[in-house]
């Protein structure tokens, strides 16, 4: 083999590396993110989403069933009792629904939410909240079994880039052990 395709090779294979190693910090970051998002009808934590070159600004309301997770009150009827942080229907589907399918080295990773709900204050489906903003900005006062939930993107960048401010092979290894 000569030189300059030895050279080709090696620029090939860190460039593997490098892709590799974005993915993975990427799906930790949305990890993260799925498990300490605020619950209570778990559209929040289901709409993280994934973009290349883009953001997804979609939304998908209603996004998990609340019928598993109901009771019954004293007087036998169904009841849904709200999620909480770290219920599994929503990071399901948040996880199911995402494609890190198609990145190139150079693009982009978008980890983004448009969670919304209609204004009830204003009788219903007139007006749109963008409540992901205000989680993420800390404008929501919490049930205590999601207290401290606050920004969340915020959250899990900081906790990648403090997990991986050197990167060594064992790392390398992990994160390409998830693209």
């Amino acid at each position: 083999m000569s030189f300059k395709a030895d050279v080709s090779a090696w620029i090939n294979a860190v460039k593997d590396a490098a892709g590799d190693a974005a993915i993975g910090m990427a799906k930790i970051a949305f990890n993260h993110m799925l498990y300490i998002s605020p619950q209570y009808s778990g559209d929040y934590a289901a709409n993280w989403k994934v973009g290349f070159d883009r953001v997804d600004d979609s939304f998908d309301m209603n996004a998990v069933s609340p019928d598993h997770h109901g009771y019954r009150n004293s007087e036998g009827l169904a009841e849904v009792a709200p999620y909480k942080r770290g219920d599994m229907p929503a990071i399901n589907y948040a996880k199911g629904h995402a494609s890190w399918d198609g990145f190139r080295l150079g693009q982009s990773i978008y980890l983004s939410n448009s969670a919304f709900h209609p204004d009830r204050d204003e009788g219903g489906y007139g007006v749109i909240e963008p409540y992901a903003w205000k989680i993420e900005n800390g404008e929501i006062n919490f049930r205590p079994v999601n207290e401290g939930a606050a920004h969340i993107a915020r959250r899990g960048a900081s906790y990648v880039a403090n997990r991986f401010k050197t990167i060594d092979a064992g790392k390398l290894a992990l994160l390409r052990g998830l693209a």
